[in-house]
């Protein structure tokens, strides 16, 4: 029965894309057809690894301006990340290889100031970037847009984005990341917000200090009601940019609930997993943390978690009291035993 909500997911997603191309509608039907499904393998056996490795400094992105981590592609060969405001992608042709030389996405998706880009996330089939923005026209302070794209390999040819005005409000939404549950064969949409029922929003509410975690099913009308992920939420602190992998059954996320309440030093990274897609989230454990005690001068936190589609390369974003805003490092762990 997988199998076949497997093979009946991968034949929508190439109808639909194929009916996107053949209108030049671009993302404005997004929510009809479900952008970003794909296959995923099935798991036989749950991966064991090792500890993370100390964090090192990814020179490729760093520079003085402030770098965080956003996604990487599904083939591993895209690296998306946030810089002063817009979004950078650098590529490499293996996964082997060194990353090339940062460029930033096209002005479709980087607005001029005041409006901030942040948190993209390309989908499985290449096609959809989903993103978060300040720019003027949403609902809210920050809401998360959909650009589209005919070509997978061109950095350049993303289209105007649109609002996801299913999930937005007049708070605050961003960090999305798109997945596909092999357990229930649906599209879920993961991302932090503050909502609020009208704006302006009341004082201390609809702001990234106050964000928490919530998922969206896809459905055939498009994006439905997000639910709060209450089990994976501290509602003190900030919760933010999940990161789901292995078939839905591992997720990453930022939090800062080691610190001061609402979100000021101690963001360290947090992990959930579960046995199967169509089971509740586990509680969130730490999995990372930076390299002083949260809170203490020089504190270094960790934020915006990435993973590697083999679970083994974990990008994470360093911020230092008093020194460089933000820069991008990684840690490596192996697999010891389980099959992917």
């Amino acid at each position: 029965m997988r199998l076949s909500i497997k093979i009946v997911s991968a034949l929508i997603a190439t109808a639909a894309i194929s009916l996107l191309i053949w209108s030049g509608t671009g993302p404005t039907l997004a929510t009809l057809f479900g952008p970003g499904f794909g296959v995923v393998e099935a798991q036989s056996a749950r991966p064991q690894y090792t500890d993370w490795s100390a964090i090192e400094p990814v020179t490729a992105f760093n520079t003085v301006a402030n770098e965080l981590p956003n996604a990487i592609s599904h083939d591993g060969l895209r690296f998306y990340f946030f810089r002063n405001g817009d979004i950078y992608v650098s590529n490499r042709p293996d996964r082997n290889s060194d990353w090339g030389a940062p460029v930033a996405l096209p002005a479709t998706i980087n607005l001029p100031p005041p409006s901030v880009e942040t948190n993209a996330f390309e989908t499985t089939d290449g096609h959809w970037l989903y993103f978060g923005s300040t720019r003027s026209g949403g609902l809210g302070g920050s809401d998360i847009w959909v650009s589209w794209r005919k070509n997978v390999h061109d950095d350049q040819g993303w289209q105007p984005a649109v609002n996801l005005s299913a999930v937005n409000t007049a708070g605050f939404e961003n960090g999305p990341a798109l997945v596909e549950n092999e357990e229930t064969g649906m599209t879920e949409l993961y991302f932090a917000a503050s909502p609020c029922a009208a704006a302006p929003c009341p004082a201390g509410t609809g702001t990234q200090a106050f964000a928490d975690l919530y998922m969206s099913i896809l459905g055939p009308g498009g994006f439905e009601t997000p639910e709060l992920l209450a089990s994976l939420s501290d509602p003190t602190h900030h919760d933010g940019k999940p990161w789901v992998l292995r078939g839905d059954r591992e997720l990453f996320f930022e939090s800062y609930r080691l610190g001061p309440p609402p979100m000021s030093t101690g963001g360290a990274i947090f992990m959930s997993t579960r046995p199967s897609g169509d089971q509740p989230w586990g509680d969130p454990a730490v999995t990372l943390v930076g390299p002083s005690n949260p809170g203490s001068p020089g504190d270094r936190w960790l934020t915006t978690p990435v993973l590697s589609r083999d679970a083994l390369t974990l990008y994470v974003g360093v911020n230092q009291t008093g020194t460089d805003i933000g820069d991008i490092y990684e840690a490596h762990r192996e697999k010891v035993t389980g099959s992917r």
